[in-house]
């Protein structure tokens, strides 16, 4: 299971439901839609100002209502998380999305890089950018930290399999295939998860429904690399520790 990982500091959520956490968990909701959408808008530009001549044509509001929602938004937040300068305005708190990414880039030199995946998985409370991630201003973010998320999952779930952590590695695997029936990498973690853990029926029977998938709906075939696990683990080859290193 994913670790639960709670940032030592006031941060906004976009991934998941939007809002804005304390450190100690609580969280302040904004009702408004506007509001929501303002936050939004300001986090994921958060390290620089946006002009309030962009908020309006962005947001589609007057001058005078941009300043209403900005006022009454940082009556909800507090003056010091939404501060006003030269150029613009800007959020003067944290964005999970940094908190993220930068966990993503520490495992690459931490001692125990799992850890600091679970910490990034843990981060999320739903979609990315949630209701707003198909506005044509946040589309791109959102299928981007999508993608960063999925791949962080199937890394995760490679190193539990290396750590012969199985069980894990498949519950967590079977839930992303799911959603991502047409990623390979998941599929292919998934059948070696199985082999690895002497259920060699299963990761067979996990291939031929993903084949028939593939056929049925596009006339294609799994990519060659789990056409040749299959045929490793149809074999008996599952024990080789190749099946866990790749």
């Amino acid at each position: 299971m994913t670790a639960t990982f709670l940032p030592p500091m006031m941060h906004v959520r976009l991934l998941g439901s939007i809002c804005v956490v304390h450190a100690d968990g609580r969280t302040i909701s904004i009702p408004s839609p506007s509001q929501r959408r303002l936050l939004a808008v300001l986090a994921l530009g958060s390290t620089r100002s946006r002009r309030a001549e962009y908020l309006v044509e962005l947001l589609g509001v007057s001058d005078g209502a941009l300043r209403t929602t900005i006022s009454r938004l940082r009556a909800r937040i507090g003056e010091q998380s939404l501060t006003t300068d030269a150029i613009g305005y800007r959020l003067g708190i944290e964005v999970d999305i940094d908190i993220f990414e930068r966990l993503l880039d520490q495992r690459l030199s931490a001692s125990d890089g799992l850890a600091q995946i679970e910490q990034a998985l843990g981060l999320w409370r739903g979609d990315a950018i949630d209701e707003f991630s198909t506005e044509p201003w946040a589309i791109g973010d959102a299928c981007r930290l999508e993608e960063l998320r999925a791949t962080a999952t199937e890394e995760r779930a490679g190193l539990l399999i290396g750590l012969r952590r199985f069980g894990e590695a498949i519950a967590a695997l079977e839930l992303h295939t799911a959603r991502f029936p047409l990623r390979d990498r998941p599929r292919e973690l998934l059948m070696r998860a199985l082999a690895l853990d002497g259920r060699q029926t299963e990761a067979l029977r996990s291939y031929q429904n993903y084949r028939s998938f593939l056929a049925a709906e596009f006339g294609t075939e799994p990519s060659l690399e789990i056409r040749e696990l299959e045929d490793r683990i149809a074999t008996g080859c599952p024990a080789n520790p190749g099946l866990v290193d790749r």
